[in-house]
């Protein structure tokens, strides 16, 4: 009986993987949370194409939000508020870089199109108005990753 299980198991394991955490060589580690239809409208009205993104990943939503979610852990962003307060605008250029990087994979539009030209201005170590696309980039931030933990 164990042998026909594994058989089955084993035929059926990569249809299965999106849905679950695979543990040893027989059990199930946890059911990963499908994206719900009001969490992706949740998304789409906070800025993501979801459209674009889930293309990306090739139709996984399971690795896709896994994926959000680690954004909502990433410290790039306090590290950019942090060089921003201090004025250091060669780190600032790099960690907005990174942030424009990752939420252009992740398809976060709402986020890229203040990124975009923040990080084209820090590159010409241009501050003018920085303090007011920071403040506005931080409330979309936080309103974005407040949504994806809620979802978790």
């Amino acid at each position: 009986m164990i042998f026909a299980f594994s058989l089955v198991y084993l035929r059926f394991s990569r249809y299965l993987a999106p849905y679950f955490e695979i543990q040893g060589s027989l059990g199930f580690k946890k059911l990963l949370s499908l994206m719900t239809d009001t969490y992706k409208k949740q998304l789409q009205k906070a800025g993501v194409n979801l459209d674009k993104a889930l293309n990306r990943f090739m139709g996984n939503e399971a690795m896709y939000d896994k994926f959000l979610f680690s954004f909502t852990q990433e410290k790039s962003f306090g590290k950019l508020e942090e060089s921003l307060n201090n004025k250091d605008i060669k780190e600032s250029f790099i960690l907005a870089h990174t942030m424009k990087g990752i939420v252009a994979n992740l398809e976060i539009q709402s986020l890229l199109d203040l990124l975009s030209p923040m990080t084209e201005q820090l590159r010409n170590e241009n501050m003018e108005g920085i303090a007011e696309q920071w403040e506005l980039l931080k409330s979309r931030y936080n309103e974005v990753c407040n949504l994806i933990k809620d979802n978790h």
